[in-house]
């Protein structure tokens, strides 16, 4: 678990920041901001993420308040953070799966998501209800967003051997969460559009997407490289592994069954 506190920037913003001194280390915030970039190049829905830089001192007011607040036991780490921009009204996480329930179709991005959380190696949103967001506008539109990404690469605390050895993994994680998504994957190819997205994801923005990580968060360049080729690998596994598991999606039309002209279905 990475505790967040939520603070007021510069640009007047309000960002759920998360610390290097979290529970689970800075391998949390390195996942969190790589996560980001990643969900971005897709075209994924997930907050504006930024870098905060938390003063010396900052932590250390005149009147004593500071005293109250911790992160692991500990006075949060000043320096440079993560930070999540803050969303709008958001609906609470037992009402957000009730209406994953009952509404038949939401329009959401979410064979994307599931998508997204194999190809990364996330296996704590499937049972998490706080790692997504449906916000309410003032018109009442409902919008969906993925957030908390500190358990990519199959959990936090790797090292470069981990990443190695985690990558090869052909397991499909499940749980309610994803109970309530497969509602919504449905049609002929759910998957077939961020599958190609993922697949054809070029080296180059890999490198990009592991490059510029404050060195204050400890990682080094044999890790960054194992980050890359974990991505690189999983990419051609991802496909793979939602077609073994497609028993989970009851609302998946068969890719043998006939489409209206008569025609058979190759893509998921």
């Amino acid at each position: 678990m990475s505790e967040s506190l939520v603070l007021k920037c510069r640009d007047g913003n309000e960002y759920y920041v998360k610390f290097t001194n979290n529970q689970t280390g800075p391998t949390a915030l390195v996942a969190e901001l790589v996560g980001y970039r990643l969900a971005r190049g897709l075209g994924l829905p997930v907050p504006e993420c930024d870098l905060v830089d938390v003063p010396a001192g900052f932590w250390d007011p005149e009147d004593g308040t500071a005293e109250k607040i911790t992160i692991n036991g500990q006075p949060p780490a000043t320096g440079v953070q993560f930070g999540s921009k803050a969303l709008g009204r958001s609906m609470d996480s037992v009402v957000a799966q009730s209406y994953l329930q009952q509404k038949a179709d939401t329009g959401f991005p979410l064979a994307d998501c599931i998508a997204f959380d194999l190809w990364t190696g996330n296996e704590d949103r499937c049972a998490n209800p706080g790692n997504f967001l449906i916000c309410v506008g003032p018109d009442r539109a409902t919008s969906f967003h993925m957030i908390d990404h500190g358990h990519l690469f199959f959990g936090p605390g790797w090292t470069a051997k981990d990443l190695n050895e985690r990558k090869v993994s052909t397991n499909h994680p499940w749980g309610p969460i994803y109970d309530h998504f497969s509602r919504h994957v449905k049609g002929y190819a759910p998957f077939e559009g961020i599958l190609r997205k993922i697949e054809g994801y070029s080296a180059a923005d890999l490198v990009s997407a592991v490059s510029d990580i404050p060195e204050s968060w400890g990682l080094e360049k044999e890790t960054a490289d194992a980050l890359v080729s974990f991505l690189a690998f999983r990419r051609a596994m991802v496909r793979d592994i939602i077609m073994s598991n497609r028993n989970h999606y009851r609302e998946w039309v068969r890719p043998d069954e006939n489409l209206p002209n008569g025609n058979k279905l190759g893509a998921i």
